[in-house]
Order: C-alpha cells, then sequence, then structure tokens
C-alpha cells in the first residue's frame, strides 16, 4: 500500500521513452514538493464559489496565499482524495474566447481547474504542467463561452499550500481551413468511450493505419483530433510503403497543442520496438511544423495528435502536408508488378 507521500503521477507521452506514441497517459510514481501548512481558517473572498474572487477582464494576474483557506473542492486529475485548501476566482467572457491559464510561478504543488455555471461541471484539470519543479499548473487552449460563468479553482496536491501566481491569457483565434485539393481524414470524431478503428495505429487493437499513395505532387489532408475520456488523445497514424529512399518532407498546421512524429515500422519488435521514434516535434495551436527526413525502404508511419491529454474538445481541425513520397525514383528501374503494388 502506498503512503501519502506517494501517488501515481501520469506523466505526458511526449516524451522520447518507450511508449511516447501512446494514446493515454503512462503512470510513474509521484514525489510530492514541500509546501506550507494550512491552517483552514477560511476567509470571506475566494473561499468559495459564493464568494469567487472576480476577474474583471482579460489579461489577468494576481497572486495569493492558499494555506489559510479551507478545503472546499477537488477534482480528480488524476489524484483524488486531495486534502488541501483551495481559492475560487470568477470570470463571464462577453464573447467566445479561448484561453491559457497557469499557476508556473508558485512555491508549491499545485492542482488547477475549472468549474462552467456550478461545481462538479468541469471544463479543464491539470496538476503537473510547469514552474520549477514541474509540479505546477497549467491549462491551456481552454475554449469558454461568452456569457458563461467560469469558477477558476486554485487548488494542490494532497494537503499543499502556498504562495501562487495566476494568470490568464487571452489566445489568438485558431481557425485552420480547409485547403484545396485536400484529402479528408473522414475518421470519426472522438468523444467518451471512444474506440479508434480507424487510424489509431499501434494504439488500436488490432493496429490500424491510414494508407498514403505515393504522388509527384504534396499529398494534403484535413483531419480531426482531441482529447477525450480518462485522459485519452486521438492519434492519428500515417503509413508510408517506401522500395527505396525517399528525402520526405511534412508540414502540419494545427488547431491545438500538436505532436508530430516519424516512426520506423521496420523493427525487430513492431509497434513495441522502443526504439521506433526518428524524429519529432511540437508546436502551439496554429504554429507550424515542418520536419524533412530521408527514409526507406519499408514501412515508416507519420504520426499526428495533440502533445497534452485533456481539455481540447473533439473535432479541432489540422493539414497534414507529405511532399516527396514519390515511391521508386524517375529513373530506377521498375516492373509494373512493382509500380501497381505501390498503389494498392
Amino acid at each position: 500500500m502506498r503512503t501519502a507521500s506517494i501517488a501515481l503521477l501520469l506523466v505526458a507521452a511526449a516524451a522520447l521513452v518507450c511508449g511516447a506514441t501512446t494514446n493515454q497517459l503512462i503512470l510513474e510514481e509521484k514525489y510530492p514538493v514541500a509546501g506550507g501548512t494550512p491552517t483552514y481558517e477560511g476567509r470571506e473572498v475566494g473561499e468559495d464559489i459564493a464568494s469567487a474572487v472576480p476577474i474583471p477582464d482579460l489579461p489577468f494576474t494576481d497572486t495569493g496565499n492558499t494555506c489559510g483557506f479551507m478545503n472546499d473542492y477537488d477534482v480528480v486529475c488524476p489524484y483524488p482524495e486531495s486534502i488541501a485548501p483551495d481559492v475560487v476566482y470568477t470570470y463571464t467572457p462577453p464573447t467566445d474566447v479561448v484561453i491559457t491559464a497557469n499557476l508556473c510561478a508558485s512555491s508549491y504543488d499545485t492542482k488547477l481547474y475549472i468549474f462552467e455555471e456550478q461545481e462538479g461541471n468541469v471544463v479543464c484539470c491539470n496538476d503537473d504542467a510547469c514552474g520549477i519543479t514541474d509540479y505546477q499548473s497549467m491549462v491551456e487552449n481552454v475554449f469558454l463561452y461568452g456569457g458563461v460563468t467560469y469558477y477558476f479553482v486554485i487548488d494542490g496536491y494532497n494537503d499543499a499550500c502556498g504562495d501562487y501566481t495566476f494568470e490568464i491569457i487571452a489566445l489568438a483565434p485558431c481557425d485552420v481551413q480547409p485547403p484545396a485539393g485536400l484529402i479528408p481524414e473522414s475518421e470519426p470524431p472522438c468523444g467518451p468511450g471512444y474506440v479508434d478503428e480507424w487510424n489509431g495505429g499501434c494504439n488500436s487493437d488490432p493496429p490500424v493505419f491510414q494508407m498514403v499513395s505515393p504522388s509527384f505532387d504534396e499529398i494534403t489532408y484535413f483531419g480531426t483530433s482531441g482529447t477525450y475520456g480518462d485522459y485519452m488523445r486521438d492519434t492519428d497514424w500515417y503509413r508510408l510503403q517506401l522500395n527505396v529512399p525517399n528525402t520526405i518532407t511534412v508540414r502540419v498546421l494545427a488547431e491545438f497543442p500538436v505532436l508530430v512524429f516519424f516512426l520506423d515500422g521496420n523493427l525487430p519488435l513492431g509497434c513495441d520496438d522502443p526504439d521506433m521514434v526518428i524524429t519529432y516535434d511540437t508546436a502551439a495551436a496554429c504554429d507550424a511544423i515542418e520536419m524533412t527526413e530521408t527514409i526507406g525502404p519499408g514501412v515508416y508511419w507519420v504520426w499526428v495528435g495533440p502533445s497534452v491529454f485533456s481539455c481540447l474538445p473533439c473535432g479541432l481541425e489540422y493539414t497534414l502536408v507529405i511532399d516527396g513520397y514519390v515511391g521508386p525514383t524517375p529513373v530506377e528501374s521498375a516492373s509494373w508488378s512493382t509500380v501497381k503494388a505501390m498503389y494498392r
């Protein structure tokens, strides 16, 4: 049985370790960071939803200390049974807005979550994302509806409390438009209980991939992704079959924080091989990624998905452009059966 000082840490699988391309968070142990001593005294302002600190407009920054407040709320994300004191802020955006909120400059092991209109209606939650210990909290690219009241709860892991710096910024709108000549990904939208039988790659059972046909022109896919359920993300795997080496460039633009991999599908352990990652890159919403690799012959995968595991509604859009995937080179001698096989 674990002591109160040890809990399961859901580690972001974007790290270059075995399981980097998973569609669900990986479990490791978390050792809490020492904080202040809670007094659970309660305060007139910020103690709960009824007395929440108003946020007049964005951007917004405030500082304080949670130790003198009571433990009014808790959300499992992913740790249960927190008894840390919490402080509540409230904001009603005049129009639809996308925001990032963080406690990165805080001194203790924080937790941050957002209720919509009432306790329990959780929009987003984060425990560990940033800061001096990486145990401070941040929620990114969260969509808030105009005229709806939201409650931001500054909480802590276990019974942690201390000094906090709370920041919220509004982000520039991100709207990826369908390009001309696109190939639709055509995957059904993810959501509660979703099972990816379309192009979940090695994250599906059995594995299933989106086949890409070679072309002397750029190949452009228009797809969707998001997060859902118990820290799950929709991962899209595109399969390339090369008879000779090709120098291939991929470009990705997404409405969400995006992660892109070049993966080697020829290794002895296949989907379970820890060395499948050739290279990778990440970008914020509406920031472009461009990667070029010379690969082949053999089977290779291009992986596109969110770099986070929560707070992204399903249906967010992206474009994937693949350039240089031409199959045999123009000067290569290839039989007609070889050429036909490449386009199946």
